[in-house]
């Protein structure tokens, strides 16, 4: 589930759930086993198992769950890299310069950059890229850029 789903601004969020979670399953071992939550009582079956099936659907319940808690999670754009054509528009929206030293780059050598870094949900799209120098790039490392503004393609 951590690789589908941007989680990076939903910890507190993941937190109250997995509680809210865990509360309907009290409340719900508390009914009389006529009036119990089918799934919740098939969820705590497989948590007593220890198949690969048990653990799948503890896993695939978890996430529903989550999905249904959190209406803001989004899923990973499962793209990391700019391909060749979004890599040219970057470069051309650039001005052949790099965005944060405004030093000449080249199209062979230059770093298509994510403002908003993948690794914390950022998009693999033009309007979430930049051109950077190698020296920027590195020195950027995943951090957010707060002062580089985008052209439109």
């Amino acid at each position: 589930m951590f690789e589908e789903f941007n989680l990076s601004e939903h910890e507190d969020e993941f937190g109250k759930a997995y509680i809210a979670f865990e509360r309907k399953r009290i409340e719900n071992n508390e009914l009389l086993e006529s009036d119990q939550d089918p799934e919740i009582v098939a969820f705590n079956d497989a948590a007593r198992g220890d198949k690969v099936s048990d653990m799948t659907y503890i896993h695939n319940m978890l996430k529903r769950h989550f999905v249904r808690s959190i209406p803001t999670l989004n899923l990973k754009d499962r793209q990391r890299s700019f391909s060749q054509e979004q890599r040219y528009v970057i470069y051309m929206n650039s001005n052949k310069h790099c965005k944060l030293c405004e030093d000449p780059i080249r199209m062979e050598n230059f770093h298509a950059d994510h403002i908003y870094p993948w690794s914390r949900g950022g998009e693999t799209s033009i309007s979430n890229g930049q051109a950077l120098c190698s020296a920027c790039n590195i020195r950027k490392s995943n951090g957010i850029q707060e002062n580089v503004t985008t052209e439109a393609a």
